[in-house]
């Protein structure tokens, strides 16, 4: 498989058949996003459908009276964060004008991976790699356009952030929302379309100006991937003050036994919890011995 899955596209007014078998390990079934048809075929387990367990097998079947930018998910939260995600376009029966040359789709995902690991977290509520069509930049593929050309960009949102998505060098006509192009009298203008969770936005520009022109979420944050934090999440930092050597020795040793591969030799060690302020530990203090005369 790949993430994103396959592009869909059919025209207005055709009636689709997909069969779609389950090779996962757990069950799952697929929503069409954005698309009116009927409650058995929206693919929502529970509701309009059964699950589709493992090895087994779903037909899909239904008419299309829309045209536009659509895209389909699993409606497993925990699936659709880790990759499950396709578009669906829909052209029109009478081809939108002005025509394009050139007409991309392109879906924003992201993930949870912390270092020394291949499997994105899904449970997470901070993601460090956003990718557009699955790469992250510089590995992203460059839309390749003639200058002059007219570029229809087809942007599509399923994560857990919003995305402001940025284009270097030109002011674009935002055409299309998820579920239908907008009427041309109200396309708004702008270098910068705000793509929010589970939307669509199609924007529309002519290339007349040559160069490789940057285009990228414009969040600060997702410019950046593969961030981390220098301290883990969800743990304690622990920092053992003692008066004398031994007994901060003597400490360190105790939390060592109690959390073997965890703590390590030292003054400072972590302690797995569900906060993260600091803890000051006072273990010992220089103890003088007493006077005589008080003993």
């Amino acid at each position: 498989g790949s993430a994103p899955g396959p592009t869909i596209q059919a025209t207005e007014g055709d009636r689709i058949r997909i069969v779609f078998e389950n090779h996962l390990p757990e069950p799952t079934g697929i929503h069409w996003h954005g698309l009116e048809l009927p409650i058995e075929m929206d693919g929502v387990p529970g509701i309009g459908q059964d699950l589709v367990q493992p090895g087994g097998r779903f037909t899909y079947e239904f008419p299309l009276h829309q045209n536009g930018t659509f895209f389909y998910h699993p409606h497993m939260a925990m699936q659709e964060m880790v990759g499950m995600l396709g578009g669906f376009i829909i052209h029109p029966k009478t081809a939108y004008t002005p025509v394009v040359d050139r007409d991309f789709l392109i879906a924003l995902q992201e993930y949870s991976v912390l270092p020394n690991n291949t499997i994105p977290n899904s449970m997470s509520m901070e993601y460090n790699w956003l990718t557009f069509n699955g790469k992250a930049g510089p590995a992203s593929t460059p839309l390749v356009i003639r200058q002059g050309e007219r570029v229809r960009i087809r942007i599509i949102n399923l994560g857990m952030d919003h995305h402001p998505i940025h284009l270097h060098g030109f002011t674009f006509w935002e055409t299309g929302r998820e579920g239908a192009r907008q009427p041309e009298a109200i396309w708004p203008r702008g270098n910068t379309a705000l793509v929010g969770v589970a939307q669509a936005r199609d924007i529309e520009f002519v290339a007349d100006r040559a160069g490789d022109w940057m285009f990228h979420c414009h969040l600060p944050h997702h410019m950046m991937n593969q961030m981390a934090s220098p301290r883990a999440q969800n743990r304690l930092d622990v920092v053992i003050s003692a008066g004398n050597t031994g007994a901060c020795v003597a400490a360190s040793q105790y939390f060592m036994r109690r959390l073997p591969g965890v703590v390590r030799p030292g003054i400072c060690v972590t302690v797995p919890t569900f906060s993260g302020p600091i803890v000051l530990i006072d273990v010992g203090a220089n103890i003088e011995p007493k006077p005589s005369h008080l003993a």
